[in-house]
């Protein structure tokens, strides 16, 4: 019995170390490094809403916290008159996402096909081959997202109001 305990006591002292290694610590970037990061992709951003305060948002379309977020914001006039949205698709692994990523990129109207995923559930031909332009696009926010820390989806950064704006 004696034998069996502190074999026990052993496993439990030596596990603490490895379950420690499992727990993720994720780096807050000060906003004054991230701004220009994002700033650096805003090309590659799907935009809406027409405000003064610039929020970022990293989401993948087959989400459904994601969907949520695109939809609540969507139907919402107020917050599309203050806020400007630029959104990035950036996929969970776990959700197998690359395909429609690059569907929605390469469609003729990117933000509705969005929207037609997101919102309305609709399928979108996953077929269509990506160009450069389109990967590139995709490489970028990846490496965005990975030198920000962006680990949940969806993810938003809110930038502060311009100074004239602010208390109102």
């Amino acid at each position: 019995m004696h034998l069996l305990l502190s074999l026990l006591l052993f496993l439990t002292i030596t596990s603490i170390p490895l379950m420690a290694e499992d727990i993720s610590v994720h780096k807050k970037v000060p906003l004054s490094q991230s701004e220009p990061l994002l700033q650096s992709i805003e090309y590659s951003a799907m935009h809406m809403g027409t405000g003064d305060r610039k929020v970022y948002l990293f989401i993948d379309p087959l989400c459904p916290h994601s969907q949520d977020l695109i939809e609540l914001i969507s139907s919402n006039e107020k917050v599309l008159s203050r806020n400007s949205y630029y959104i990035y698709l950036y996929t969970l692994k776990r959700l197998h996402s690359e395909e429609i990523v690059n569907a929605i990129y390469m469609s003729k109207d990117p933000l509705q096909s969005l929207f037609d995923v997101m919102i309305k559930k609709e399928k979108i031909d996953v077929e269509i081959k990506s160009n450069q332009d389109v990967l590139s696009k995709i490489e970028a926010i990846e490496n965005v997202a990975q030198q920000l820390d962006v680990y949940k989806r969806p993810y938003l950064i809110f930038t502060k109001k311009p100074k004239n704006k602010r208390g109102h």
